[in-house]
C-alpha cells in the first residue's frame, strides 16, 4: 500500500478551518495511506484560529495530519481585501510545495496526490495546476445552502429576478434543496 499526501487549503476563518480539519480527520481515520498537510492562513484580528490550532496540537489528533502556519503579512494595510489576502498566500504555498516536491525524489516522502481547496480559496487552483496536481473544491456549508445559492443564481440568470427586491417581501420562495418554503425576507443581503 502506497502512502500519498493531500494538501488542504482552508479559508482563514474559524468556521471554514474547523470544517476542513474535521474532513481531514475523517479521511485519515478511514485510510491509513493518507498523510494530510493543512495550510493555516491567519488574519491578524482573528485569535480563534491560533487557539484552535494550539488545542489540536495538544490533543490526540492523528500524527498523519500536520499543520503548516503560513507567515503573516507584514504591516497593517489601510484597507483589507480578502481576495488579495488569499492571492498573496499563493507564493508561500507554491514555495512550500516546490521544496516538498524537490525533496520527494530523494526521500521517503509520499507523493502529493491532490489539493483540497476551500470554496473561498479557488485562486489556489493555479498552484495545483502549476505542479500538475488535481485540485478539489470543498464547500464547507451544507448541501442545502449550496442548493440555495444555485437556486438564487438561477433566479437571477435565467429568470431576471433581482433577489434584492425580496428584501422586505412576504414572498415564500420554493427552493429545491429545502423541504419547506423559505421566507424571502430572511435571506442574507449578500445573496
Amino acid at each position: 500500500m502506497k502512502t500519498v499526501e493531500l494538501m488542504f487549503i482552508p479559508s482563514p476563518s474559524i468556521g471554514h478551518l474547523v470544517s476542513m480539519v474535521e474532513l481531514a480527520k475523517i479521511f485519515s481515520d478511514r485510510d491509513d495511506r493518507l498523510m494530510i498537510k493543512v495550510f493555516i492562513m491567519k488574519l491578524s484580528f482573528d485569535t480563534k484560529v491560533s487557539a484552535y490550532i494550539e488545542s489540536l496540537n495538544s490533543s490526540s489528533i492523528t500524527n498523519r495530519i500536520q499543520f503548516i502556519d503560513l507567515p503573516q503579512d507584514e504591516g497593517p494595510s489601510t484597507a483589507f481585501s480578502f481576495t488579495s489576502f488569499i492571492e498573496n498566500k499563493k507564493p508561500q504555498i507554491k514555495d512550500i510545495v516546490s521544496k516538498r516536491s524537490q525533496s520527494e525524489s530523494g526521500s521517503n516522502s509520499p507523493p502529493i496526490a491532490a489539493f483540497v481547496i476551500d470554496i473561498f480559496c479557488t485562486t489556489m487552483i493555479d498552484v495545483a495546476n502549476e505542479f500538475g496536481i488535481p485540485a478539489y473544491i470543498y464547500f464547507t456549508s451544507s448541501a442545502a445552502v449550496l442548493g440555495l445559492m444555485f437556486h438564487l443564481q438561477t433566479l437571477h440568470d435565467d429568470h431576471n429576478q433581482d433577489i434584492a427586491a425580496y428584501k422586505d417581501s412576504d414572498t415564500e420562495l420554493v427552493v429545491p434543496s429545502f423541504v419547506n418554503t423559505v421566507p424571502a425576507r430572511v435571506l442574507p443581503l449578500g445573496f
